[in-house]
């Protein structure tokens, strides 16, 4: 092979290369997350692409919000990004139907119809997860419509703190007992 070859093999490589790795970068989506404080609830991370929020967490830090956020975006911190967004969710605690743009970026297609069945049930009304997985067509799947509800990346948007055990006690929560019945309490539900 003469020089002239292998610099036309460098310029080939060269170009190929760029090429590559500008597409890469084109395809990189960015996301924005920042940490607010809601009346009566709390500290609360929350997480957006430009389709709409995608992660939600009660508390916590900074470190195991990102870890829980997925890889493949990159996430700038920005709570300006997020104000309006702040507002819509404190509404919505407070009973009022906001329409809140969300995106869900994870999730199995079980979990999926879970969240999607779950946003159905009105401000003020509970159900059981017996009947949740029943709704979705898989009525001995109440433990895994409960998983499901545990892996809710937005609650409070997908209300999942609404589904209560069949025996009419409170169940679980990913942020935990206490958040469920305050945010069950603002609904005026008292179990």
């Amino acid at each position: 092979m003469t020089s002239i070859d292998m610099l036309i093999l460098f310029i080939i490589y060269k170009r190929l290369t760029t090429h590559i790795i500008c597409r890469y970068q084109q395809s990189i989506m960015n996301g924005y997350f920042g940490k607010n404080n809601l009346a009566g609830i709390g500290p609360i991370w929350i997480a957006k692409t430009s389709k709409g929020i995608c992660r939600l967490s009660f508390g916590g830090s900074k470190s195991s919000f990102l870890k829980a956020l997925p890889q493949s975006i990159n996430w700038i911190e920005s709570d300006t990004h997020l104000k309006n967004d702040t507002k819509l969710i404190s509404s919505l605690i407070d009973g009022e139907k906001e329409k809140i743009a969300i995106e869900l970026i994870e999730g199995t297609t079980f979990q999926r119809s879970i969240w999607q069945k779950i946003k159905s049930i009105p401000f003020g009304k509970t159900k059981s997860y017996t009947w949740l997985a029943a709704a979705v067509g898989s009525p001995k799947a109440y433990r895994a419509a409960a998983n499901a509800c545990g892996a809710n990346p937005i609650p409070l948007i997908i209300p999942c703190h609404r589904i209560i055990a069949s025996d009419g006690s409170i169940g679980g929560f990913s942020s935990g007992i206490t958040l469920k019945r305050r945010l069950l309490k603002n609904e005026e539900i008292y179990l």
